[in-house]
């Protein structure tokens, strides 16, 4: 199979000069954070990248269609549209275009001070808030602040409630609370954090959105137990049936009547050392005063408080 780094029709490349870079990483405003190099490949067939040693500044790849992979630490990973991802300085890495789809991406080198995010110390979940969590390092090292006082300030930082909020444990299954997810992108964002979901309950009331994004990826996400509730779960499960007849391993949907009935189930099926999460894509209305009702009958249910 041919390997290509460069040569993709319509790409496009900006390098910053020599003497502006060495001006940024001397300049107490920018050499915190700054732009080395970026570029654009559309549909850019047998793209492959093989860095032995790295490469000598941090990189960023948005796939905006079509998908691909990428290798660290020895982990291959796949990278689809909408998808993003950041690598390191001077470790080794590959990445490249899927053969039968490939990638259209923005990438960007960039150097600057590492900050390493402590992930174990803090509430938020996600590459999406590790991503927020890069952009507002980079502003607060401009303004001047502290590398220790910023790390305490993630420290400390609650997250929004019912926003993937762990709510506790019990028989060993961890609880999150996502009642604030109200569409499709909110739960596959939630599923993508959470990858221990054992079960996952969606479902409330029908605005008559599509759900195809959502039902697709729960095809490919393999969680092995998807509870559907209330309107849209119900409408969700009769589109399945009828108009995706390849949906992997349709065992794994599970009919809910209300959230009081889901999470039994749930709490019946739901592995020791797994999660289970509420992240309905769906409105509360009609059944809830609002999403905030939703979040705290379930922790309430989960718990018998």
């Amino acid at each position: 199979m041919a390997k290509v780094e460069l040569g993709f029709s319509g790409e496009r490349f900006i390098y910053l000069p020599i003497p502006m870079i060495d001006l940024m990483e001397d300049s107490p405003l920018t050499g915190d954070l700054y732009l080395y190099s970026m570029g654009y490949f559309s549909r850019a067939s047998h793209h492959y990248i093989n860095r032995p040693t790295g490469c000598d500044e941090f990189l960023f790849i948005y796939c905006k269609e079509g998908c691909g992979w990428i290798e660290l630490y020895g982990k291959r990973q796949n990278l689809e549209a909408t998808q993003f991802i950041s690598l390191p300085r001077n470790i080794p890495h590959a990445y490249g275009a899927d053969e039968t789809s490939p990638w259209t991406i923005y990438w960007i080198h960039f150097r600057g001070r590492k900050f390493c995010i402590p992930t174990d110390e803090i509430k938020l979940l996600g590459q999406h808030n590790y991503f927020d969590i890069g952009v507002a390092y980079g502003v607060c090292s401009i303004l001047g602040m502290d590398d220790q006082v910023f790390s305490q300030g993630l420290k400390t930082y609650e997250p929004l409630p019912h926003r993937l909020q762990y709510i506790g444990e019990r028989e060993g299954v961890k609880y999150y609370d996502d009642s604030i997810s109200t569409i499709c992108d909110t739960t596959i964002q939630a599923l993508k954090t959470l990858k221990d979901t054992d079960t996952v309950l969606i479902g409330g009331m029908d605005r008559g959105i599509d759900y195809r994004e959502l039902i697709e990826y729960l095809s490919d996400c393999q969680v092995p137990h998807i509870i559907l509730m209330e309107a849209t779960g119900k409408r969700i499960y009769q589109e399945i049936h009828k108009y995706y007849p390849e949906f992997k391993n349709r065992a794994r949907l599970i009919l809910a009547e209300h959230l009081e009935d889901g999470v039994k189930r749930a709490r019946q099926i739901t592995r020791p050392g797994t999660s289970c999460v509420l992240s309905p894509a769906a409105a509360s209305y009609g059944i809830f005063r609002n999403f905030e009702e939703r979040g705290e009958t379930f922790s309430r249910l989960v718990f018998n408080k």
